[in-house]
């Protein structure tokens, strides 16, 4: 099941997350993470990023799936679920061949980035 972890603050949140998500990724040979929008989550894809210039981590074998989206938003709107994570992780990180997000969304995109992402 579960294991609740409560930590003081933001960065505490972060930190731990970061150790978490770091932990699946160097004990899998294809991890898979499901990516969250919101201030939540910022502080562990800074530690991603981070991770990666200083230490050349790889996430490249990662396989991303959005975990949420705005019902009727088009993908490459400015508010989009999918235009935050390019901006706070994607873009520094990982292949745009192994991010999944909606059809629906996929389908109303005017331009979709390097044609390789993937639809579920």
């Amino acid at each position: 099941m579960f294991n609740v972890i409560i930590k003081k603050n933001s960065d505490e949140v972060g930190s731990k997350a970061f150790k978490i998500m770091k932990d699946v990724v160097k004990s899998n040979r294809r991890p898979v993470l499901g990516l969250a929008t919101g201030s939540s989550p910022v502080g562990l894809y800074k530690k991603m990023i981070a991770d990666h210039i200083v230490n050349g981590t790889s996430y490249k074998r990662c396989v991303t799936f959005n975990l949420d989206e705005y019902v009727g938003l088009p993908a490459d709107h400015a508010q989009s679920y999918y235009t935050f994570m390019h901006e706070n992780l994607s873009r520094a990180l990982m292949y745009w061949k192994r991010i999944f997000i909606s059809q629906m969304e996929m389908r109303k995109m005017k331009h979709q980035p390097a044609g390789n992402m993937k639809m579920n």
